[in-house]
C-alpha cells in the first residue's frame, strides 16, 4: 500500500496508479487510492492521534502504512503524559527514536506537557533517527511571548552562535506611548519565589524610569528594587551619577556618588556622628556619647544662634573650636583653656570656664555673648583603617 511518502514531485513520474493507457475500470480504484493516501496523511498530522507508552517511551499507531523511518516524515499527536528527559517515540513496530529540540538537543524532563499538541518531523535517517520536536508549548525550554511559561530546567540560556564580530544575545523592552512624559516606566525585570510558607512573593527587580523625555536630550535612571523585612524599596539608582535609595539630594552628575556612608572590608570609612543642641552653662561640663565604633579622630564644637545676640540671627553658626576665649565677670579675659576634649573611646566632653565672647558678627568687636541664647552642638567624625 502506497502512502504520501512514496509520491514523488514530478506529476508524470507518478505511474504507479496511474500507468499511460491505463483500463477505464483501472480509473475509479486509483482514484480511490490517492483519497487514501491523503486522508491517512492528513489524521496523522491534525493532532486526532494520541500516544501511548510512557513519558520515557511514547508509542503511537499511525494510519499510514508505514515500513520505515525516512527523512521528513511528520506526525502530530497528543502527549498521553508528561515526558521525562530524552523521550523517544516508536510508532508501530518500528524502532523508537529519541525525540529532540529542533536544534538537535536533548528534552529536559516537562518538556513535553501532558495533554500537549506535539509535532514531530523525523530526520536523520541515514545515521541515527532522530525525531525533531517542532511544537512550541507552554513549558520546559520553550516559552510563548503572550502566556506566562513555567521552566523547568536549570539553568536557562539565550545563546548566539554566529561566530562574527556582531553584538551577542539583547532583549528589548519598548515603551509606546503618545505623550511620554518624566516618571514613565519603560519595562522592568522581577524576581520572585515562594516564602517559607510556600506563598509566592517579590523579592527584587530592576526598572527602567524615564526622566527626561525631550528629543535630543532625553535621559533615563534604572532603579534596583529589593525587599527587606517585607518592605520594598529602592535601594540604589542609576542615572548620571548613582544615588542611594535612602539618601536626600538627588541625583549628584556624572562620576559621582551619593550614598549616607562607604564601608570598606565591613568597616565604614567614614563615621560621622552630630549631637542634638545641647544647653551651655558656665562652669559646667557636658558630656555627649558619639556611638562611633571607636575613638574619634577629628571632633569640634559648634555654637548656635537660637535668640539674636552679638551680631548674629537665629540659626547662626560658630565654630568653637578645642580653645576658646572666656572672661571673668568682671569682662576681664581668661587664658586660653582646653574645653573640648575626648574623654575615652565612647564620649567627647565640653566645658565652659566663664563666660563665652565672641567677634561681633557686624562689628568684630569682641563681646560677651548671653549663653542662653546660643546651644552647642557636637560633630565628631572616625576615618577607617580598614585593609
Amino acid at each position: 500500500m502506497a502512502e504520501i511518502g512514496d509520491l514523488v514531485p514530478i506529476d508524470d513520474n507518478n505511474t504507479a496508479r496511474w500507468p499511460e493507457g491505463m483500463p477505464p475500470s483501472d480509473v475509479n480504484n486509483a482514484g480511490r487510492a490517492d483519497e487514501g493516501i491523503m486522508s491517512r496523511w492528513h489524521r496523522d498530522t491534525n493532532g486526532s492521534l494520541t500516544s501511548t507508552g510512557t513519558g520515557s517511551a511514547y508509542q503511537l499507531t499511525t494510519n499510514q502504512n508505514l515500513t520505515a523511518y525516512y527523512d521528513g516524515l511528520e506526525i502530530t499527536f497528543v502527549a498521553n503524559v508528561a515526558s521525562n528527559a530524552s523521550p523517544t517515540l516508536q510508532l508501530g513496530t518500528l524502532g523508537a527514536a529519541e525525540i529532540q529540540t529542533s536544534d538537535g538537543q536533548s528534552l529536559a524532563a516537562g518538556d513535553i506537557p501532558s495533554g500537549s499538541v506535539v509535532n514531530v518531523i523525523s530526520q536523520d535517517n541515514s545515521t541515527t533517527p532522530t525525531w525533531r520536536l517542532m511544537s512550541l508549548n507552554n513549558s520546559g525550554n520553550f516559552a510563548r511571548l503572550n502566556a506566562s511559561n513555567t521552566f523547568t530546567a536549570e539553568p536557562q540560556f539565550i545563546q548566539q552562535t554566529d561566530d562574527s564580530t556582531l553584538a551577542g544575545p539583547s532583549w528589548y523592552l519598548e515603551r509606546i506611548r503618545t505623550t511620554p512624559a518624566a516618571g514613565d516606566d519603560c519595562g522592568g525585570i522581577f524576581f520572585d519565589a515562594a516564602d517559607s510558607t510556600g506563598a509566592n512573593q517579590n523579592f527584587g527587580s530592576m526598572r527602567m524610569e524615564i526622566v527626561d523625555p525631550t528629543n535630543g536630550a532625553h535621559d533615563g535612571s534604572i532603579k534596583f528594587r529589593t525587599a527587606a523585612d517585607a518592605l520594598f524599596g529602592d535601594r540604589f539608582i542609576i542615572a548620571r551619577g548613582m544615588t542611594a535609595g535612602g539618601v536626600t539630594g538627588g541625583d549628584p552628575g556624572f562620576d559621582r556618588l551619593n550614598f549616607f556612608e562607604y564601608y570598606k572590608n565591613g568597616q565604614p570609612l567614614v563615621e560621622f556622628f552630630e549631637s542634638s543642641q545641647q544647653t551651655i552653662t558656665a562652669s559646667t561640663t557636658i558630656t555627649v556619647s558619639h556611638g562611633l565604633t571607636a575613638k574619634p579622630q577629628q571632633y569640634s564644637a559648634y555654637l548656635q544662634c537660637t535668640t539674636a545676640d552679638a551680631g548674629y540671627a537665629i540659626g547662626d553658626e560658630v565654630e568653637y573650636g578645642t580653645v576658646c576665649a572666656t572672661q571673668d565677670t568682671n569682662n576681664n579675659f581668661l587664658s586660653f583653656i582646653n574645653s573640648l576634649y575626648v574623654d575615652n573611646d565612647t564620649q567627647v566632653k565640653f566645658s565652659v570656664g566663664g563666660r563665652i565672647a565672641l567677634a561681633d558678627k557686624s562689628t568684630g568687636v569682641y563681646t560677651v555673648i548671653n549663653l542662653a541664647n546660643w546651644r552647642m552642638v557636637i560633630r565628631a567624625w572616625r576615618f577607617s583603617v580598614a585593609t
